[in-house]
């Protein structure tokens, strides 16, 4: 059985269904979800309050968070 290679940058973050709302909805990178803000992933049908939590604590590690470059809150 071959490795597969990680398909998805989110893959291992978030849940399965949360990572399909996330590409179905365009998003490829974690550095996307920075110009987005939390009220609109929670609005994809999939995604929820725990997906926000992991992708915060995963985008922490870079000193972002969603929405940070959004001017203003972002949430």
């Amino acid at each position: 059985m071959a490795m597969e290679s990680r398909t998805s940058e989110f893959e291992g973050i978030v849940s399965r269904p949360a990572q399909r709302a996330l590409e179905a909805a365009g998003f490829r990178t974690l550095e996307e979800l920075t110009h987005v803000s939390e009220q609109q992933l929670l609005a994809l049908h999939g995604f929820g309050p725990k997906g926000i939590r992991t992708l915060n604590a995963e985008l922490a590690r870079f000193g972002e968070a969603i929405g940070s470059a959004i001017p203003g809150d972002g949430k």
